[in-house]
């Protein structure tokens, strides 16, 4: 009853709900069944408000049910809390970056799909160990230990991951952890937000030999330059020095002009060949 008078259901329970509280209550009166049952009601002027109803069915002295008495709790906040936790995991469970949360000891207690792909392990396989030891189970962790203190004194703790998945590819992560804290200000765990860096890694790896393919090349051009003006008079001169031993040819004794042609071509052969690589560094 409200207000003195019978009201009828539709008059406070939600819409949305309506239909749900009839067919409950109409089960629970054939089957003579316990009735547990939350909806909103819209009361006049109160607003929406959640309900737990929780009621027996009672019969009359030929056993025919009659009607339904128990009580009604408002649950409005804790419906609210669990809207909020709702859309928090919604949003724990979207992000694109892997999320780790892990208690005070570092060792996980929860992450999100995210983190599975990431890190290419299942979250029940990670649960209460460190990452550190999921990652890199045959090594002694040492990145732990500094983590939690870094958070203990600065309260911010930023690093960089490299690990080999079970499939064989390596995944490069940056981190980044901050305490979790309570209402009060107390850390009661700590969150890890990681975020995939190997493509820009690999990037920048090829941009650092990009750089050094360049600093080859001008190197390999000023070298070249440098060796081509010695190596053009080198030229120049063994040209002339042949045309003057052709004019001595003449009165030389026999065989002596001859072989020293030889080494004259032999000479100017090798300073083409230096030419030809000189023009090929140029390039």
């Amino acid at each position: 009853k409200l207000s003195g008078r019978p009201m009828d259901l539709k008059e406070v329970v939600h819409p949305a709900d309506l239909a749900r509280v009839r067919e409950v209550l109409a089960a629970a009166l054939e089957k003579r069944t316990l009735v547990e049952l939350e909806y909103r009601i819209e009361p006049a002027g109160s607003g929406c408000r959640w309900i737990s109803c929780k009621g027996d069915v009672l019969s009359d002295s030929s056993g025919v049910p009659t009607r339904i008495t128990g009580t009604v709790m408002d649950i409005t906040a804790r419906k609210q809390a669990e809207q909020e936790l709702r859309r928090q995991a919604l949003i724990f469970e979207s992000f694109y970056d892997g999320v780790v949360i892990a208690d005070l000891s570092g060792r996980i207690l929860d992450w999100n799909p995210s983190a599975e792909r990431m890190f290419g392990r299942s979250k029940p396989e990670a649960l209460g160990q460190t990452l550190f030891a999921v990652l890199h189970p045959a090594e002694t962790d040492v990145m732990t230990g500094n983590m939690l203190a870094t958070l203990e004194q600065v309260g911010r703790w930023t690093g960089e991951l490299e690990f080999q998945r079970r499939d064989g590819t390596v995944c490069s992560c940056e981190c980044v952890a901050v305490p979790l804290r309570d209402a009060e200000g107390r850390a009661i765990a700590s969150i890890m937000v990681h975020r995939d860096i190997t493509e820009r890694k690999l990037l920048q790896s090829r941009l650092v030999m990009a750089d050094r393919l360049a600093s080859v090349g001008t190197l390999g051009a000023g070298v070249a330059h440098e060796i081509n003006n010695p190596l053009a008079y080198m030229l120049v001169n063994l040209h002339l020095i042949r045309v003057g031993m052709e004019r001595l040819e003449a009165v030389a004794p026999p065989g002596t002009i001859s072989a020293l042609q030889q080494l004259v071509q032999e000479t100017t052969e090798g300073a083409e060949r230096i030419a030809s690589i000189v023009k090929d560094l140029k390039m």
